[in-house]
């Protein structure tokens, strides 16, 4: 980058179109790259198009009727849901774990620690949905038993992905 910059200062240029680009290069030389210095910081603005992105949706929905106090509180919110998604982490959870440093939550995530109960649940709540554990027999069948399916026609997409999966 300092060659560029160097090369670029010592070059006399003929148009004035390159003549004003490499003028204005050489004046923002110091702020252009200084994500080349700092770890974690991205070349590109993207983070901060996507949060005016989403304030504009905001904007849109209250139709301009926010106060100052609701407008801080919602950028608070907007805030840490950016960060909990740019870091992997679930904004509910998060906010339900009522830990304040992001970070520390995601590391109590890491180890497995499980995150508190749901206080919306009534107590004693069961889910409908519990996982189901597979049964031995079904997942781990003889290899005969895959041949005859196959001479009868039967499961035939079952016995490739079988067959791929033992080839790998």
């Amino acid at each position: 980058v300092e060659r560029f910059f160097r090369a670029l200062a010592s070059n006399p240029y003929r148009s004035e179109v390159t003549q004003g680009y490499s003028k204005r290069l050489l004046k923002y030389q110091d702020k252009l790259f200084t994500f080349l210095n700092h770890d974690g910081v991205p070349w590109n603005n993207n983070n901060a198009e996507h949060a005016v992105k989403k304030f504009a949706d905001y904007r849109e929905l209250v139709d301009g009727q926010f106060s100052e106090a609701g407008l801080k509180e919602y950028l608070v919110l907007l805030s840490i849901y950016l960060t909990c998604k740019y870091k992997g982490i679930s904004f509910l959870k998060f906010l339900l774990s009522r830990e304040k440093d992001i970070d520390v939550f995601r590391q109590s995530v890491n180890l497995k620690r499980p995150i508190p109960a749901l206080e919306l649940l009534p107590e004693g709540f069961v889910f409908s949905r519990r996982k189901r554990k597979p049964d031995w027999d079904q997942r781990h069948k003889p290899d005969s038993m895959m041949i005859s399916r196959e001479r009868s026609g039967k499961h035939a997409v079952g016995l490739k992905r079988a067959i791929r999966v033992r080839l790998a």
